[in-house]
């Protein structure tokens, strides 16, 4: 609901400015606006041979950053459905501790092995490479969120010091890795 109203005003609004000439001719900008409509741009991209780093030198369309939402619709689409079969298996909590850290750490294995078999760019963009970054957060949501209140207030100071560990690490490597190559290439970004 919040990303959908603007995304849609985002691509209608690129739309309209490149008929009107706004930005340099891009052959495939009606394929990558069908493809963030349909929330598949990262797949799209992947399709015609884009790489992130093309996105910094020429040839780019006004919406290739729709791949990074793209890989967290398809996320949102299934994962809600995942978790409801974990919950409903009615194993204990423990145990669906277990499947999501587990699902976690298959998909974070994944990404180097996409990195190996079919490259760099594929690594980077497409989704099985990727999800492990986002089920290792909600595997750790999952785990620290289903602790007694008592014990989350007693461990409040150190979970202040890893969000800003966290943030200092974001900033740093932000920074200071390569664009065209590095970790995300190697599909290491869930590790």
């Amino acid at each position: 609901r919040r990303l959908l109203p603007a995304s849609l005003l985002c691509l209608v609004g690129v739309s309209i400015a490149a008929r009107a000439g706004a930005f340099p001719p891009v052959a495939h900008l009606d394929r990558a606006v069908l493809g963030a409509l349909g929330q598949v741009a990262n797949w799209e991209a992947l399709s015609r041979h884009s790489s992130y780093a093309a996105l910094l030198t020429g040839g780019a369309t006004p919406i290739d950053h729709f791949w990074s939402l793209a890989v967290e619709e398809q996320f949102y689409w299934v994962w809600p459905l995942c978790a409801a079969i974990v919950i409903r298996s009615r194993r204990s909590v423990r145990r669906q501790q277990a499947i999501v850290v587990g699902a976690a750490a298959v998909f974070v294995a994944m990404g180097p092995v996409v990195a190996w078999q079919w490259g760099g760019d594929v690594a980077y963009l497409a989704t099985p490479s990727r999800l492990g970054e986002i089920l290792t957060g909600a595997a750790l949501a999952m785990v620290v969120g289903m602790r007694p209140v008592a014990r989350l207030e007693s461990s409040r100071g150190l979970a202040d010091a890893i969000g800003w560990a966290a943030l200092a690490a974001i900033v740093l490597a932000g920074v200071s890795l390569p664009s065209d190559h590095g970790p995300a290439y190697a599909g290491l970004l869930g590790v």
